[in-house]
């Protein structure tokens, strides 16, 4: 299977059976971006570079059944280029729907670049990071299809399944929850937290939580909880009416992860051509690799025609 983690993805070593906190977090940051342990004044700020990984040491004194006691740790975003490791009360199960999951593998969405730079709309302070796998802990009286052990992707989005939107396909606009309610960025996201803490609350497990197969690496499909789904949606349904069109994926914007989500997805999906267009000649490189053909600036004047686009 081909590895199509094309964002930053970080990756606890093995699967504890401790409530310990995520060793190693991660973030696509511009460089010179600092990150800091809140609350201590002789802690000066760490620079990280794009792509780099930042070491974050276990909480002491925590224990695999006093998890939901104790406070947790989780990556908060408090303004362009800064990043702070903050301690906040530990997420509990607050439903016998929900579960309780700890982080494994959290991918950098390509908008977190532009958070992390101050080019979002979204005010300072939050906590970030919406994209992981992640290993369930504990689940509430009701959950059925999930269990404490096993490894699940988590969608960014909060759904409860059963709404009249939610039955319709449209999870984004739950109605049971207040609109845009995410992990990681947006209006709600101080209740929900973000994917880069100790431990993360999940309200409507069973439907909520997709089960990672044995044998495939966290860090692979880390970005299935948005990038992934986003790509999939560019070309999926329309490679579905059109079985083998050509396919053309203009790549670029932010981090540019999902168009070469896209390009990968349509050639696994059996479009017979996919043409990948960027500026960015690493990311042309990829799109190769994966056996997309290339267009790199100048483009001709008219690229086409393309059944799918």
């Amino acid at each position: 299977m081909a590895d199509w983690s094309f964002t930053r993805a970080v990756v606890k070593p093995g699967i504890s059976a401790g409530c310990t906190t995520s060793e190693l977090a991660g973030i696509d940051a511009p460089a010179g971006a600092g990150v800091a342990r809140a609350g201590s004044a002789s802690a000066a700020p760490h620079p990280i570079e794009t792509r780099n990984a930042l070491l974050h040491p276990t909480v002491p004194n925590s224990t695999p059944c006093g998890c939901q006691d104790a406070a947790v740790e989780q990556l908060t975003y408090l303004g362009p280029g800064e990043l702070a490791w903050q301690e906040v009360p530990a997420p509990k199960l607050d439903s016998d729907r929900a579960a309780l999951v700890r982080p494994l593998a959290v991918a950098t969405c390509d908008l977190d670049r532009l958070i992390i730079a101050g080019e979002s709309p979204f005010p300072a302070p939050f906590p970030i990071g919406h994209e992981c796998v992640a290993e369930v802990i504990d689940v509430g009286d009701d959950v059925r299809a999930v269990r404490p052990g096993q490894r699940v992707s988590v969608p960014f989005q909060i759904s409860c399944g059963e709404c009249p939107a939610c039955l319709r396909g449209r999870t984004g606009n739950c109605q049971s929850e207040r609109p845009m309610s995410t992990y990681g960025f947006g209006p709600a996201v101080h209740r929900w937290g973000g994917f880069l803490s100790d431990f993360v609350l999940v309200p409507f497990a069973d439907h909520m939580l997709v089960s990672v197969p044995d044998g495939l690496a966290s860090a692979a499909v880390a970005s299935a909880s948005d990038n992934i789904s986003d790509a999939w949606r560019s070309v999926g349904p329309a490679l579905a009416s059109e079985p083998h069109a050509p396919v053309l994926v203009v790549g670029g914007a932010g981090a540019g992860s999902i168009g070469l989500y896209a390009a990968a997805i349509a050639l696994a999906l059996g479009s017979e051509a996919v043409t990948y267009a960027d500026l960015d000649e690493g990311r042309l490189e990829i799109a190769r690799s994966l056996g997309a053909h290339t267009l790199e600036v100048p483009w001709p004047e008219r690229v086409g025609p393309f059944p799918i686009t």
